[in-house]
Parts: C-alpha cells; structure tokens; sequence
C-alpha cells in the first residue's frame, strides 16, 4: 500500500505557495515565531517586514493599490511567512504575542477600490467619508476581538466653526470622526486558525471636546433567540505570521491582511489619530 501523499502547501490569492502554521519554512518551521535561533535569519526578517512597509507607507491601506502593486505586496508577504517558518498558536511564545491591538497598514480586500474588499461594499469614492485607522483589538483573558474603524467627517463650514467658538485652525485639528467597534467572540482552532462570531456594534463620535460627553451608542440587535446562527456570523482567518511587532493574516476568502502593534494607545483615547502615514 503506497504511503499516504503529503497535503500540498496552502496558495495566496494569486497562486504562489505559502506554509500552513507550523510547516517547515527558512526559519525551521517550529511555529514559534521570532524565537527561531538563528540572528542572521532575525536580521534577515526585519529587513524584509522593513521593505513590506516602505512598500505600504504610500498604498493607503490597499485603497491606492494597482494590480502590480498588490501583487508585489503579496509576495513579499509570502517571502515572510516562508522565512517565520509558520505559526503556532498553541505555543506558548507565540499565543502570548496574538493579544494587544493591532493597527492595519494593508489589506488585498481594498485593492478593487471598494470599502466591502470581496464582500458587498460602497465605491469608496462615492462615500461622505474618509476612512480614518482601523484596528484590531484582541482581549485573551475575555476571549473578545473587536474590529475598530474610524470614519473622519467633512469638516464643519466656517459659521457652524463659529457658533462653536472654534477658530479654523482648531477646527482642522479637531475635525470629527465617528468611531464604530465590531464585537466578536474568537477561539484559536488548530495551530493558527481563529475564529471570530459577531455579537454587536457600537458607534460613538471623537474628535473634539464637544463630542466628550456624550454616550457611546449600542446598535440595536436581534435578541439572542432571533439572532443568526453562529455559522452564519462567523469568519475565519489563518494566522500566517506574529512577531511581537507585526502580524499577518489570510482571510478564509484568501484576503490578505497585514497589521502591526499599536504602541500608541490611540483606540483608548478620545482624539483620532493623525492621518494615516508609515
């Protein structure tokens, strides 16, 4: 009886070959992230997680990505899940370096110039809107993960400036944006697979001192005996690199994701932070 065949790597969105968590890789496939040993290798990574975010700096998230752009993104994406040699979640090292917030620097779903990525989305031309930063914010000990996405407003004309007592230049630092948190419940299924199920929204604005008062609102929803099942609120992404600074991700509708550690506390903080700029 012929031995059973290895299963084949996984493939990004355009073919090219990627290690599942924990397959063996230049960096010897542990899954255990940067403690792989090897200095050269540790140098060899930060070099490339430094050029993927020179790439980035001018892509706005994916929103200014052309074909040959995103493409290049993919690869180098590729390059670095092949060098961290896979990820796995059940190691200790590794698990303790999922949780934290994380700010997002690109994402393949914004490259059609849609703010729905593959999913049903507004032209984002064609939005009041600018979209301001996105996070990631993973609470382990809760077993929560939410998705934060803040929406910079048009700025007010001069005499609602006015009536407001703001001066122009006040009135540009202050501009308003309106702050909505997706909350999920996740587990870590496997060596590097998460799963996230939807529970709720809240919407509140920031910006300005005139917004400081006033309540976050609770979107309404469902009560729980009319909510969707769980399979048809749940999504899963495979995590394909984590560092302690950056972290990488493939979307189960193979949309690359690419984060790294918000050190500045900025989800916390009533003012948005400055635009977008790597």
């Amino acid at each position: 009886m012929p031995a059973p065949s290895s299963p084949a790597p996984a493939s990004s969105s355009n073919g090219r070959r990627r290690p599942v968590g924990g397959s063996a890789g230049d960096g010897g496939g542990d899954g255990s992230g940067m403690s792989l040993g090897s200095t050269d290798l540790q140098r060899r990574v930060e070099k490339l997680k430094s050029q993927l975010l020179v790439m980035l700096s001018s892509l706005d998230r994916g929103l200014a990505a052309n074909a040959r752009e995103a493409d290049e993104v993919d690869r180098l994406a590729v390059m670095l899940e092949e060098m961290g040699g896979g990820v796995d979640l059940a190691n200790t090292e590794s698990a303790a370096q999922l949780p934290g917030t994380w700010r997002l620097v690109y994402t393949s779903g914004f490259n059609g110039g849609s703010l729905g990525g593959r999913r049903p989305g507004p032209p984002a031309a064609l939005v009041p809107t600018t979209l301001g930063q996105v996070y990631q914010v993973i609470d382990e000990a809760a077993g929560k993960l939410d998705n934060v996405v803040e929406l910079l407003l048009p700025l007010p004309t001069a005499l609602p400036r006015m009536l407001m007592g703001l001066s122009a230049q006040s009135a540009m630092r202050d501009s308003p944006a309106a702050r909505l948190t997706l909350r999920h419940d996740y587990e870590v299924q496997g060596r590097a697979t998460v799963q996230i199920v939807f529970e709720d929204t809240s919407a509140e604005l920031i910006g300005s001192d005139i917004f400081r008062d006033l309540p976050r609102f609770d979107v309404p929803s469902l009560p729980d005996a009319l909510k969707p099942p769980r399979f048809l609120r749940a999504g899963k992404f495979e995590v394909t690199f984590l560092d302690s600074a950056m972290r990488v991700t493939r979307g189960d509708r193979e949309e690359l994701r690419i984060y790294i550690r918000d050190t500045q506390g900025a989800v916390s903080k009533q003012m948005p932070p400055p635009d977008y700029d790597d």
